[in-house]
């Protein structure tokens, strides 16, 4: 009367090679700041060169603060702009490397440490 298929048992629950696909938006998000670290860093080079490093003591410094605050004050907008490229890249590497942890930790637990 009522027929039923025979189902294969399974032997446990299925595992997969990668990482769990339930953290997709943070894989995208760290590519995301991935590609935007590369585009800044590279923005903040062509910056440097169009504004020009501050004149001064060598290796690129100036001599003292009074120096720093007076290079500051006349080029104001163009450290402002400077900084922002040179220190804003770093807080996106935050996110990268949450994305790299999570990829990695079920991969390889040494990679992920490191």
């Amino acid at each position: 009367m009522f027929q039923t298929k025979a189902t294969p048992a399974r032997a446990g629950p299925e595992t997969s090679a990668g990482p769990d696909g339930a953290w997709r938006t943070l894989f995208r998000a760290g590519a995301l700041s991935a590609a935007l670290f590369v585009v800044l860093t590279l923005a903040s080079i062509v910056a440097i060169a169009i504004t020009g490093l501050p004149s001064g003591g060598g290796a690129s410094t100036l001599p003292n603060a009074a120096a720093t605050l007076r290079y500051i004050d006349s080029n104001r907008w163009a450290f402002i702009i400077d900084e922002l490229l040179i220190q804003g890249p770093f807080l996106l590497t935050i996110c990268l490397f949450m994305a790299l942890y999570v990829a990695l930790r079920q991969a390889n637990r040494s990679w992920a440490a490191i």
